[in-house]
């Protein structure tokens, strides 16, 4: 079990890594299209959609990286002064009753969404737009996924945790 939790680790890391390169092009396509629409009195829809697309990409694809890393925002006006002990417990109580359950929701509700945009290869509504928002859509379960797989990790890490801290008690 270890090692399956260990490897779902490093995928969400892997993930992550790969997702982060994608800021250089996103910001590369940004500065163009301010620097052709300003100076140059031209847009295109699709470089506009490319960043969109990028952007999207790089959140949904570094949410379980984030959390890995504790950067998710938390409301730390009381939790920053709490105990590990107390902070390990809330964590776990959190992503059982918040986080597992509504990442699998996710993916239970969004497959038949997914589905039904590659049937139809669904594309943007514009007509200069990018033929892929069925791709874009296909994130939304496997975003999910890399959260729950996370928060797996986390719910293992903190019962350690809250074990170890019962033991020495």
């Amino acid at each position: 079990m270890s090692k399956l939790l260990n490897s779902l680790d490093q995928l969400n890391e892997q993930v992550g890594r790969m997702a982060i390169w994608l800021l250089a092009p996103m910001i590369c396509l940004a500065f163009s299209i301010v620097v052709l629409r300003y100076g140059f009195n031209y847009g295109r829809v699709d470089m506009q959609e490319g960043v969109v697309y990028l952007h999207v990409f790089i959140l949904t694809l570094c949410m379980g990286y984030t959390m890995r890393f504790g950067g998710h925002v938390r409301v730390d006006v009381f939790y920053s002064k709490m105990q590990e002990k107390t902070k390990a417990r809330i964590d776990l109580i959190g992503d059982i009753l918040f986080l597992l359950p509504t990442s699998a929701t996710i993916v239970f509700y969004s497959t038949d969404y997914v589905a039904t945009s590659w049937q139809l290869l669904e594309r943007s509504q514009e007509a200069a737009g990018l033929p892929l928002i069925f791709v874009l859509k296909t994130l939304i379960p496997v975003m999910a996924g890399l959260l729950f797989w996370q928060g797996l990790m986390r719910v293992a890490g903190q019962a350690c945790k809250t074990l170890r801290f019962s033991a020495d008690n």
